[in-house]
């Protein structure tokens, strides 16, 4: 399961917060995935839900893009936890309207369970009860 974060870069004084509003990121530049991704589709709902709109809105078509935008300090990237490769110059901060958890899930066609190459990569989540 995962919740999502507002990765900030370390320079910025909202880094330091133990948790962030809604509000608070509708006054800064917010990053997000591309059109119809679920974290836009998250976003949305919750803007119409608390009333808040954000007037600057960045989006990218990959993650990495996202995370190189927060580094470069042109916004809050709106992620879900450990979604990208940690960065000793990122800090996620919690937001507190968005506390819902969500599932990772790994989908395979029963026809392809066999490639080699799939059972390699199953075999990295042997942790994990993949097999159900």
């Amino acid at each position: 399961t995962t919740r999502y974060v507002a990765y900030v870069n370390r320079k910025d004084p909202l880094s330091k917060r133990r948790s962030i509003s809604l509000a608070q990121m509708a006054q800064q530049s917010v990053v997000v995935p591309e059109d119809g991704s679920l974290t836009q589709r998250i976003l949305a709902q919750k803007q119409e839900q608390h009333g808040l709109t954000f007037q600057r809105i960045i989006k990218t078509t990959t993650f990495p893009v996202m995370k190189e935008a927060v580094l470069h300090g042109v916004g809050i990237g709106l992620f879900l936890e450990d979604s990208h490769f940690p960065s000793k110059h990122l800090a996620a901060v919690p937001i507190i309207e968005m506390d819902g958890t969500y599932e990772d899930c790994l989908v395979v066609l029963k026809s392809r369970q066999n490639f080699r190459i799939i059972e390699s990569f199953l075999d990295l989540l042997a942790p994990f009860d993949w097999k159900n």
